[in-house]
């Protein structure tokens, strides 16, 4: 839009001049000459000179020159609760492994490996996704998640102290309730659990979720080991020990988890969901991977930051 008091003032209308037609015929026909004689000499000018700064098309080609191409996000990070199973499926083919939840036979939860990351979908009696986990080991990558409180949590980029940020700059999101149970055996899941602050509610579409670390490809031991009751805590940040608190601002997050319904945490690190839909509890579900699930390739190629 031009503003009005840029516009120059109106002047007096001028009676216009007549101009013999031979008169512009006659000009028309020299600026046309002299530039088609320059137009010669430039293109002379550019043959001689193969430097030039604006470089000549190639004679003849029998490719197309290649299209630009957007970066592709990972199509495990579109997959949400909710969801048909299916589309785990799409993003990542068909699952590695699948086992049956004691005590809910109908449910299943599935294990999906795709290059650097790996993902635990629990699935219900209707090929709903009740439970998502995604589960990274690469820190070049540093994936985001868009939480159901519309908050953004990343991945391996910062420490975990720091991983969830609010539009609003809310940094108190991040004092979230502790479930450190790394366990210290071969058996144990090895999984350090940190449970958001806004619970399962209508407004976030009864969504909560999860963020942590899996000794898969991080590291799990947060307090020294002279201290007692060293491999477990179960608290908020404000009561937790000194030793755990530097452990959380050296060390990144590498799951998100998204949990239909209402949810608990067992002493084994294990996870007990309640979806508003189904009318019953299903026991033991993971938060993420297993490590002994998971491929040899897959922990192989694992780097803990």
């Amino acid at each position: 839009m031009t503003d009005p008091k840029s516009r120059l003032p109106s002047q007096p209308a001028k009676p216009p001049r007549r101009v013999p037609v031979g008169a512009i015929l006659g000009a028309i026909a020299s600026v046309v000459t002299i530039a088609g004689f320059a137009f010669f000499i430039v293109d002379r000018l550019d043959a001689a000179t193969p430097n030039s700064a604006t470089p000549r098309p190639a004679e003849s080609s029998s490719s197309p020159s290649p299209a630009r191409t957007t970066p592709i996000q990972e199509p495990l990070l579109s997959v949400h609760t909710g969801y048909p199973v299916q589309k785990a499926i799409e993003a990542a083919g068909s699952p590695m492994s699948t086992r049956a939840i004691p005590g809910a036979p109908e449910w299943s939860e599935q294990l999906f490996v795709r290059g650097s990351y790996a993902a635990t979908v629990l699935v219900s009696p209707d090929d709903t996704i009740a439970l998502y986990s995604v589960l990274v080991c690469d820190p070049s990558l540093a994936p985001s998640f868009t939480t159901p409180s519309q908050t953004r949590v990343t991945l391996m980029a910062t420490p975990i102290s720091r991983a969830e940020q609010s539009t609003s700059g809310d940094a108190a999101r991040n004092d979230r309730p502790l479930f450190y149970l790394d366990g210290g055996t071969g058996s144990s899941l090895g999984q350090l659990i940190e449970v958001s602050r806004d619970q399962p509610r209508s407004g976030n579409g009864n969504r909560g979720y999860l963020i942590g670390i899996n000794r898969a490809c991080g590291d799990t031991v947060f307090r020294t080991p002279a201290t007692p009751d060293n491999r477990e805590y179960r608290g908020s940040v404000g009561d937790a020990p000194a030793d755990l608190l530097t452990f959380r601002e050296r060390t990144p997050a590498n799951f998100y988890a998204e949990v239909a319904g209402d949810f608990s945490i067992n002493e084994d690190g294990t996870v007990d969901i309640r979806p508003s839909d189904s009318g019953e509890t299903v026991v033991g579900v993971l938060a993420s991977p297993f490590i002994q699930d998971l491929p040899e390739d897959f922990l192989a190629g694992a780097r803990i930051p």
